[in-house]
Protein backbone atom coordinates (compact mmCIF):
# COMPACT_ATOMS: atom_id res chain seq x y z
CA UNK A 1 0.00 0.00 0.00
CA UNK A 2 2.77 2.56 1.02
CA UNK A 3 4.64 1.63 -2.68
CA UNK A 4 1.67 2.33 -4.06
CA UNK A 5 0.98 5.57 -2.57
CA UNK A 6 4.65 6.14 -3.15
CA UNK A 7 4.30 5.80 -6.71
CA UNK A 8 0.88 7.60 -7.44
CA UNK A 9 3.06 11.13 -5.21
CA UNK A 10 5.79 9.97 -7.73
CA UNK A 11 3.45 9.89 -10.85
CA UNK A 12 2.04 13.46 -10.23
CA UNK A 13 5.36 14.90 -9.54
CA UNK A 14 6.73 13.67 -13.06
CA UNK A 15 3.59 14.96 -14.56
CA UNK A 16 3.93 18.23 -13.01
CA UNK A 17 7.63 18.40 -14.87
CA UNK A 18 6.33 17.56 -17.94
CA UNK A 19 3.61 20.13 -17.39
CA UNK A 20 6.42 22.32 -16.55
CA UNK A 21 8.61 21.54 -19.44
CA UNK A 22 6.08 22.18 -21.89
CA UNK A 23 5.75 25.74 -20.92
CA UNK A 24 7.54 28.42 -22.71
CA UNK A 25 10.27 29.95 -21.36
CA UNK A 26 10.75 33.15 -20.71
CA UNK A 27 13.98 35.36 -20.81
CA UNK A 28 15.41 36.36 -17.35
CA UNK A 29 16.21 40.04 -16.96
CA UNK A 30 19.83 39.36 -17.67
CA UNK A 31 19.11 37.43 -20.73
CA UNK A 32 16.97 40.62 -22.12
CA UNK A 33 20.14 42.85 -21.11
CA UNK A 34 21.93 41.04 -22.95
CA UNK A 35 20.33 41.31 -26.03
CA UNK A 36 19.52 44.72 -25.83
CA UNK A 37 23.04 45.47 -25.31
CA UNK A 38 24.46 43.04 -28.23
CA UNK A 39 21.89 45.26 -30.37
CA UNK A 40 23.58 48.26 -29.23
CA UNK A 41 27.14 47.00 -29.75
CA UNK A 42 25.82 46.20 -32.81
CA UNK A 43 24.94 50.01 -33.69
CA UNK A 44 28.57 51.07 -32.16
CA UNK A 45 30.38 48.68 -34.78
CA UNK A 46 28.58 48.92 -38.09
CA UNK A 47 26.88 52.63 -37.64
CA UNK A 48 29.22 55.02 -35.75
CA UNK A 49 26.70 55.12 -32.88
CA UNK A 50 28.32 57.02 -29.52
CA UNK A 51 25.82 57.40 -26.68
CA UNK A 52 24.10 56.51 -23.39
CA UNK A 53 21.02 54.78 -23.32
CA UNK A 54 18.81 53.76 -20.20
CA UNK A 55 15.92 50.96 -20.87
CA UNK A 56 13.81 50.45 -17.76
CA UNK A 57 10.59 48.12 -17.46
CA UNK A 58 7.93 48.37 -14.61
CA UNK A 59 10.49 50.55 -12.06
CA UNK A 60 13.23 48.07 -12.69
CA UNK A 61 16.36 49.38 -15.08
CA UNK A 62 17.43 46.62 -17.18
CA UNK A 63 19.75 48.57 -18.92
CA UNK A 64 22.19 51.94 -18.13
CA UNK A 65 25.22 52.38 -20.33
CA UNK A 66 27.41 54.78 -22.33
CA UNK A 67 28.94 53.03 -25.79
CA UNK A 68 31.59 54.88 -27.55
CA UNK A 69 33.02 58.32 -27.49
CA UNK A 70 31.67 61.16 -26.14
CA UNK A 71 35.17 62.94 -27.43
CA UNK A 72 36.52 61.18 -30.11
CA UNK A 73 39.72 63.68 -30.33
CA UNK A 74 40.82 63.74 -26.89
CA UNK A 75 39.04 59.99 -26.39
CA UNK A 76 36.73 60.87 -23.06
CA UNK A 77 34.20 57.37 -23.35
CA UNK A 78 30.06 58.19 -22.92
CA UNK A 79 29.22 57.50 -19.67
CA UNK A 80 25.80 57.47 -18.31
CA UNK A 81 26.14 60.07 -16.51
CA UNK A 82 27.71 62.11 -19.35
CA UNK A 83 25.15 64.93 -20.34
CA UNK A 84 23.61 65.68 -23.56
CA UNK A 85 21.97 68.10 -25.90
CA UNK A 86 18.30 67.09 -25.78
CA UNK A 87 16.83 69.77 -28.13
CA UNK A 88 13.38 69.42 -28.67
CA UNK A 89 12.84 67.19 -26.02
CA UNK A 90 12.70 70.53 -24.42
CA UNK A 91 9.17 71.22 -25.66
CA UNK A 92 7.64 68.47 -22.93
CA UNK A 93 9.26 70.80 -20.15
CA UNK A 94 7.88 73.73 -21.70
CA UNK A 95 4.26 72.03 -22.20
CA UNK A 96 4.18 70.76 -18.42
CA UNK A 97 5.30 74.06 -17.27
CA UNK A 98 2.09 75.57 -19.41
CA UNK A 99 -0.19 73.14 -17.89
CA UNK A 100 1.03 73.71 -14.42
CA UNK A 101 0.27 78.10 -14.77
CA UNK A 102 -3.03 77.11 -16.20
CA UNK A 103 -3.73 74.46 -13.04
CA UNK A 104 -3.02 77.39 -10.73
CA UNK A 105 -5.68 79.69 -12.56
CA UNK A 106 -2.64 82.08 -14.23
CA UNK A 107 -3.28 81.07 -17.65
CA UNK A 108 -6.17 79.26 -19.92
CA UNK A 109 -4.98 77.21 -23.16
CA UNK A 110 -8.62 78.96 -24.47
CA UNK A 111 -6.40 82.62 -23.81
CA UNK A 112 -5.68 84.44 -26.84
CA UNK A 113 -2.05 85.50 -27.67
CA UNK A 114 -2.83 89.15 -28.32
CA UNK A 115 -3.23 89.01 -24.26
CA UNK A 116 0.76 88.06 -23.35
CA UNK A 117 1.79 89.76 -25.82
CA UNK A 118 -0.54 92.37 -27.50
CA UNK A 119 1.18 93.81 -30.20
CA UNK A 120 1.68 90.17 -31.80
CA UNK A 121 0.11 90.41 -35.36
CA UNK A 122 -3.22 88.71 -35.73
CA UNK A 123 -2.57 87.33 -32.10
CA UNK A 124 -6.03 87.92 -31.54
CA UNK A 125 -7.06 85.20 -34.07
CA UNK A 126 -4.23 82.78 -31.99
CA UNK A 127 -4.91 80.77 -28.72
CA UNK A 128 -2.96 79.32 -26.36
CA UNK A 129 -3.87 75.82 -26.87
CA UNK A 130 -3.53 76.12 -30.93
CA UNK A 131 0.48 77.24 -30.03
CA UNK A 132 0.95 74.01 -27.79
CA UNK A 133 -0.68 72.01 -30.08
CA UNK A 134 1.72 73.09 -33.14
CA UNK A 135 -1.67 74.37 -35.03
CA UNK A 136 -1.35 77.90 -35.14
CA UNK A 137 0.04 78.46 -38.69
CA UNK A 138 3.00 80.20 -36.80
CA UNK A 139 6.05 79.61 -39.22
CA UNK A 140 9.44 77.92 -38.09
CA UNK A 141 11.86 80.42 -36.94
CA UNK A 142 14.51 77.89 -38.28
CA UNK A 143 13.51 78.81 -42.26
CA UNK A 144 14.75 82.48 -41.42
CA UNK A 145 18.23 83.52 -42.01
CA UNK A 146 18.36 85.29 -38.83
CA UNK A 147 18.07 82.68 -36.72
CA UNK A 148 20.84 81.23 -37.84
CA UNK A 149 23.09 83.98 -37.30
CA UNK A 150 21.65 84.24 -33.79
CA UNK A 151 23.39 80.73 -32.85
CA UNK A 152 26.54 82.31 -32.58
CA UNK A 153 25.45 85.07 -29.68
CA UNK A 154 23.23 85.05 -26.24
CA UNK A 155 19.49 85.61 -27.18
CA UNK A 156 16.62 86.45 -25.05
CA UNK A 157 13.17 84.81 -26.06
CA UNK A 158 11.80 88.63 -27.21
CA UNK A 159 14.64 88.50 -29.35
CA UNK A 160 14.10 84.73 -30.89
CA UNK A 161 10.12 86.01 -31.16
CA UNK A 162 11.02 88.69 -32.97
CA UNK A 163 12.90 86.47 -35.84
CA UNK A 164 9.18 85.01 -36.93
CA UNK A 165 7.04 87.81 -35.54
CA UNK A 166 5.80 89.64 -38.40
CA UNK A 167 6.29 86.70 -40.65
CA UNK A 168 2.74 85.81 -42.52
CA UNK A 169 1.30 82.35 -40.75
CA UNK A 170 1.34 79.71 -43.06
CA UNK A 171 -2.87 78.77 -42.51
CA UNK A 172 -5.08 79.60 -40.69
CA UNK A 173 -5.23 79.12 -36.78
CA UNK A 174 -6.35 75.18 -35.84
CA UNK A 175 -7.28 74.53 -39.71
CA UNK A 176 -4.02 72.19 -39.76
CA UNK A 177 -1.14 70.97 -37.84
CA UNK A 178 2.40 72.04 -38.72
CA UNK A 179 5.64 71.55 -36.34
CA UNK A 180 7.00 74.68 -35.67
CA UNK A 181 9.69 75.40 -33.17
CA UNK A 182 8.36 79.31 -33.27
CA UNK A 183 5.26 77.76 -31.33
CA UNK A 184 7.14 77.02 -27.75
CA UNK A 185 10.15 80.15 -28.07
CA UNK A 186 6.50 81.76 -27.63
CA UNK A 187 5.39 79.57 -24.68
CA UNK A 188 8.61 79.74 -23.31
CA UNK A 189 8.44 84.08 -23.70
CA UNK A 190 4.62 83.74 -22.06
CA UNK A 191 5.54 81.57 -19.20
CA UNK A 192 8.32 84.16 -18.21
CA UNK A 193 5.91 87.26 -19.09
CA UNK A 194 3.65 85.79 -16.31
CA UNK A 195 5.67 84.58 -13.42
CA UNK A 196 9.17 87.50 -14.11
CA UNK A 197 11.54 84.27 -13.51
CA UNK A 198 13.74 83.11 -16.79
CA UNK A 199 12.34 80.20 -18.13
CA UNK A 200 15.59 78.20 -17.27
CA UNK A 201 14.58 79.40 -13.04
CA UNK A 202 10.96 78.51 -13.59
CA UNK A 203 12.29 75.34 -14.78
CA UNK A 204 14.74 74.60 -12.29
CA UNK A 205 12.30 75.73 -9.16
CA UNK A 206 8.80 73.92 -10.16
CA UNK A 207 10.65 71.00 -12.09
CA UNK A 208 13.31 70.19 -11.84
CA UNK A 209 14.58 70.48 -8.00
CA UNK A 210 11.09 68.58 -6.83
CA UNK A 211 12.28 65.65 -9.46
CA UNK A 212 15.88 65.55 -8.17
CA UNK A 213 17.14 66.61 -11.70
CA UNK A 214 20.16 68.04 -10.75
CA UNK A 215 22.09 67.21 -14.46
CA UNK A 216 19.84 68.99 -16.70
CA UNK A 217 19.75 72.34 -17.14
CA UNK A 218 19.93 75.56 -19.80
CA UNK A 219 22.32 75.13 -21.85
CA UNK A 220 23.37 78.60 -23.15
CA UNK A 221 26.81 81.00 -23.82
CA UNK A 222 28.21 77.70 -22.50
CA UNK A 223 28.23 75.10 -24.69
CA UNK A 224 27.35 71.46 -24.13
CA UNK A 225 30.63 70.71 -25.20
CA UNK A 226 32.66 72.07 -21.89
CA UNK A 227 31.00 70.01 -19.71
CA UNK A 228 29.14 67.27 -21.70
CA UNK A 229 29.31 65.35 -25.20
CA UNK A 230 31.00 66.79 -28.26
CA UNK A 231 28.17 66.88 -30.85
CA UNK A 232 29.34 64.94 -34.67
CA UNK A 233 28.01 64.57 -37.63
CA UNK A 234 29.00 61.80 -40.71
CA UNK A 235 31.36 63.47 -43.58
CA UNK A 236 32.55 60.68 -46.16
CA UNK A 237 31.85 57.93 -43.30
CA UNK A 238 34.22 59.83 -40.63
CA UNK A 239 33.32 61.66 -37.95
CA UNK A 240 33.28 64.85 -37.70
CA UNK A 241 33.07 67.70 -35.12
CA UNK A 242 30.30 70.13 -35.27
CA UNK A 243 31.63 74.00 -33.84
CA UNK A 244 29.90 74.80 -30.80
CA UNK A 245 26.55 77.00 -30.88
CA UNK A 246 24.90 79.17 -28.40
CA UNK A 247 21.11 77.16 -27.59
CA UNK A 248 19.72 80.76 -26.18
CA UNK A 249 17.54 81.27 -29.06
CA UNK A 250 15.76 77.72 -29.48
CA UNK A 251 14.46 78.76 -25.42
CA UNK A 252 11.39 76.51 -24.68
CA UNK A 253 11.86 75.05 -28.13
CA UNK A 254 14.87 73.00 -27.23
CA UNK A 255 17.89 74.98 -24.98
CA UNK A 256 18.16 72.37 -22.33
CA UNK A 257 20.61 69.34 -21.83
CA UNK A 258 20.06 66.34 -19.47
CA UNK A 259 21.42 62.55 -18.62
CA UNK A 260 19.52 59.22 -19.17
CA UNK A 261 19.14 59.46 -15.20
CA UNK A 262 17.59 62.75 -15.28
CA UNK A 263 15.17 62.07 -17.76
CA UNK A 264 14.26 58.40 -15.98
CA UNK A 265 13.16 60.61 -13.08
CA UNK A 266 11.38 62.68 -15.15
CA UNK A 267 9.38 59.61 -16.76
CA UNK A 268 8.40 57.97 -13.24
CA UNK A 269 7.27 61.44 -12.48
CA UNK A 270 4.67 61.68 -15.43
CA UNK A 271 3.14 58.63 -13.43
CA UNK A 272 2.30 60.83 -10.54
CA UNK A 273 1.02 63.68 -9.18
CA UNK A 274 4.10 65.33 -8.25
CA UNK A 275 4.10 68.20 -10.55
CA UNK A 276 0.41 68.46 -11.85
CA UNK A 277 -2.61 66.62 -10.98
CA UNK A 278 -4.00 63.54 -12.77
CA UNK A 279 -6.50 65.13 -14.75
CA UNK A 280 -3.76 67.46 -15.81
CA UNK A 281 -2.01 64.77 -17.13
CA UNK A 282 -4.68 63.35 -18.98
CA UNK A 283 -4.91 66.71 -20.39
CA UNK A 284 -1.28 66.60 -21.74
CA UNK A 285 -1.26 62.67 -23.07
CA UNK A 286 -4.53 63.76 -24.99
CA UNK A 287 -3.56 63.83 -28.84
CA UNK A 288 -5.20 66.13 -30.85
CA UNK A 289 -3.89 67.22 -34.90
CA UNK A 290 -1.44 65.01 -35.86
CA UNK A 291 -1.38 62.88 -33.22
CA UNK A 292 0.47 65.60 -30.81
CA UNK A 293 -0.68 65.64 -27.35
CA UNK A 294 1.07 68.91 -24.74
CA UNK A 295 4.74 68.73 -26.32
CA UNK A 296 4.06 64.79 -26.91
CA UNK A 297 3.46 62.78 -30.02
CA UNK A 298 1.07 60.54 -28.55
CA UNK A 299 -0.06 57.38 -30.90
CA UNK A 300 -0.62 53.14 -30.92
CA UNK A 301 2.70 52.39 -32.23
CA UNK A 302 1.96 51.09 -35.38
CA UNK A 303 4.31 48.07 -35.11
CA UNK A 304 3.66 47.00 -31.68
CA UNK A 305 -0.06 48.19 -31.37
CA UNK A 306 0.78 49.05 -27.92
CA UNK A 307 0.05 52.51 -26.71
CA UNK A 308 3.03 55.01 -27.29
CA UNK A 309 4.30 58.25 -26.21
CA UNK A 310 7.83 59.52 -27.29
CA UNK A 311 9.51 62.29 -28.23
CA UNK A 312 12.69 63.54 -30.53
CA UNK A 313 15.03 65.80 -30.75
CA UNK A 314 18.06 66.93 -32.96
CA UNK A 315 20.15 69.68 -33.41
CA UNK A 316 23.87 70.43 -34.49
CA UNK A 317 25.46 66.89 -34.05
CA UNK A 318 23.35 65.42 -31.25
CA UNK A 319 20.41 63.45 -31.13
CA UNK A 320 17.81 62.17 -28.67
CA UNK A 321 14.47 60.19 -27.95
CA UNK A 322 12.13 59.23 -24.88
CA UNK A 323 10.01 56.44 -25.77
CA UNK A 324 7.27 55.34 -23.26
CA UNK A 325 4.61 52.52 -23.51
CA UNK A 326 2.86 53.55 -20.24
CA UNK A 327 0.37 50.63 -20.49
CA UNK A 328 3.65 48.28 -20.00
CA UNK A 329 5.36 50.74 -17.69
CA UNK A 330 7.83 50.72 -20.45
CA UNK A 331 10.69 53.91 -20.79
CA UNK A 332 13.74 53.73 -23.31
CA UNK A 333 16.16 56.87 -23.59
CA UNK A 334 18.30 56.99 -26.34
CA UNK A 335 20.52 60.28 -25.91
CA UNK A 336 23.02 60.41 -28.57
CA UNK A 337 26.29 62.99 -29.67
CA UNK A 338 26.13 61.69 -33.39
CA UNK A 339 23.12 63.73 -35.44
CA UNK A 340 23.18 61.50 -38.08
CA UNK A 341 21.79 58.68 -36.11
CA UNK A 342 17.77 57.97 -35.60
CA UNK A 343 17.38 57.32 -31.91
CA UNK A 344 13.33 56.71 -32.36
CA UNK A 345 14.77 53.38 -34.88
CA UNK A 346 16.93 52.14 -31.77
CA UNK A 347 14.61 53.29 -29.35
CA UNK A 348 11.98 50.62 -31.26
CA UNK A 349 14.23 47.85 -31.70
CA UNK A 350 15.06 47.96 -28.01
CA UNK A 351 11.03 47.51 -27.21
CA UNK A 352 10.86 44.86 -29.85
CA UNK A 353 13.62 43.13 -28.05
CA UNK A 354 11.41 43.44 -24.35
CA UNK A 355 8.10 42.79 -26.23
CA UNK A 356 10.17 39.41 -27.95
CA UNK A 357 9.68 40.15 -31.32
CA UNK A 358 12.07 39.55 -34.39
CA UNK A 359 14.85 42.36 -34.56
CA UNK A 360 17.61 42.81 -36.96
CA UNK A 361 21.03 43.95 -35.50
CA UNK A 362 22.62 46.79 -37.79
CA UNK A 363 25.12 44.73 -40.09
CA UNK A 364 28.41 45.81 -41.33
CA UNK A 365 28.40 48.16 -44.30
CA UNK A 366 31.76 46.36 -46.19
CA UNK A 367 31.41 44.21 -48.87
CA UNK A 368 32.51 40.24 -48.68
CA UNK A 369 33.45 38.36 -51.17
CA UNK A 370 30.49 35.52 -51.71
CA UNK A 371 30.91 32.43 -54.08
CA UNK A 372 27.77 32.34 -57.01
CA UNK A 373 26.88 29.09 -56.05
CA UNK A 374 26.12 30.20 -52.95
CA UNK A 375 24.60 33.36 -53.98
CA UNK A 376 22.08 31.31 -55.65
CA UNK A 377 20.89 29.73 -52.91
CA UNK A 378 18.83 32.96 -52.68
CA UNK A 379 17.53 33.23 -55.70
CA UNK A 380 13.68 33.13 -55.84
CA UNK A 381 10.54 35.33 -55.22
CA UNK A 382 9.60 36.31 -51.50
CA UNK A 383 6.12 37.31 -50.48
CA UNK A 384 6.54 40.04 -48.09
CA UNK A 385 2.26 39.79 -46.18
CA UNK A 386 2.51 42.34 -44.16
CA UNK A 387 3.96 45.15 -45.78
CA UNK A 388 1.09 47.66 -47.20
CA UNK A 389 0.18 46.91 -49.49
CA UNK A 390 1.24 43.43 -49.71
CA UNK A 391 4.70 43.15 -51.43
CA UNK A 392 6.39 40.54 -53.94
CA UNK A 393 10.33 40.54 -54.22
CA UNK A 394 12.06 39.11 -56.87
CA UNK A 395 16.23 38.08 -56.16
CA UNK A 396 18.14 37.46 -59.34
CA UNK A 397 21.69 36.76 -59.88
CA UNK A 398 23.32 38.40 -62.76
CA UNK A 399 26.28 37.08 -64.99
CA UNK A 400 28.66 39.30 -63.02
CA UNK A 401 28.06 37.51 -59.86
CA UNK A 402 26.06 39.98 -58.41
CA UNK A 403 22.38 39.70 -56.53
CA UNK A 404 19.66 41.90 -57.14
CA UNK A 405 16.42 42.68 -56.20
CA UNK A 406 13.82 43.17 -58.44
CA UNK A 407 10.30 44.65 -58.08
CA UNK A 408 7.56 44.44 -61.00
CA UNK A 409 10.22 42.73 -62.98
CA UNK A 410 12.77 45.60 -62.54
CA UNK A 411 15.69 45.49 -60.47
CA UNK A 412 16.82 48.30 -58.97
CA UNK A 413 18.86 47.34 -55.73
CA UNK A 414 22.38 45.49 -55.39
CA UNK A 415 22.47 42.78 -51.94
CA UNK A 416 25.72 43.83 -51.28
CA UNK A 417 27.10 40.88 -49.11
CA UNK A 418 28.18 41.37 -45.37
CA UNK A 419 28.33 37.47 -45.10
CA UNK A 420 27.34 34.33 -46.67
CA UNK A 421 23.39 34.92 -45.74
CA UNK A 422 23.65 38.67 -44.93
CA UNK A 423 23.37 41.81 -46.92
CA UNK A 424 22.80 45.76 -47.41
CA UNK A 425 22.14 48.37 -49.81
CA UNK A 426 24.63 50.30 -50.67
CA UNK A 427 22.35 53.82 -50.39
CA UNK A 428 19.94 52.98 -47.82
CA UNK A 429 20.18 51.68 -44.04
CA UNK A 430 18.47 48.52 -44.77
CA UNK A 431 20.04 45.42 -43.67
CA UNK A 432 18.35 41.86 -45.50
CA UNK A 433 19.09 38.40 -43.58
CA UNK A 434 18.06 34.55 -45.57
CA UNK A 435 16.92 32.34 -43.05
CA UNK A 436 15.97 28.40 -42.95
CA UNK A 437 12.37 27.55 -41.69
CA UNK A 438 11.97 24.05 -40.88
CA UNK A 439 13.75 21.64 -43.39
CA UNK A 440 13.68 24.47 -46.19
CA UNK A 441 16.30 25.74 -47.29
CA UNK A 442 16.31 29.91 -47.17
CA UNK A 443 13.05 30.21 -47.35
CA UNK A 444 12.46 32.96 -45.37
CA UNK A 445 14.21 36.67 -46.51
CA UNK A 446 14.04 39.20 -43.26
CA UNK A 447 14.85 42.78 -44.26
CA UNK A 448 15.20 45.54 -41.99
CA UNK A 449 13.54 48.71 -43.09
CA UNK A 450 14.65 52.04 -41.21
CA UNK A 451 14.50 49.81 -37.91
CA UNK A 452 11.58 47.94 -38.28
CA UNK A 453 11.68 44.23 -39.76
CA UNK A 454 9.79 42.66 -42.35
CA UNK A 455 9.13 38.73 -43.15
CA UNK A 456 9.14 37.53 -46.46
CA UNK A 457 8.54 33.97 -46.94
CA UNK A 458 9.29 32.06 -50.57
CA UNK A 459 6.81 31.94 -53.17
Amino acid sequence: MNSLRKWFVQSKINWLYFLLACLPVACTSQEVTDKLDNYLKAYLTNRYFSGAVLVAQKGKILLRKGYGMANDEQGIPVLPETKFRIASLTKSFTAMAVMQLEEAGKLSLEDKLQQYLPTYPRGGDITLFQILHHTSGIPDLLAFPAYWEKLQDTCTAAEAVEIFKNQPLNFEPGSQWEYSNSNYVLLGYIIENITGQGLPDYFEQHIFKPLGMKNTGWEGAMPIETFGATGYQLQAQSRVAMPPVNMSVNHGAGALFSTVDDLYKWDRALYTEKLVKRATLEKIFTPHLNAYGGGWGIMPHQRFGKAFIFMNGRFSGFSANISRYPDDDICIIVLSNLMDIDPRIIGDNLAAILFGEEVVKPSSRTRKEVPSEVLRQYVGTFHFEKMSPPLDVEITLDGNGKLWRSIAGRPDKELIPAEENVFFYEDNDVDIVFENVGNEQYNKMLMNLLGAPYTGYRI
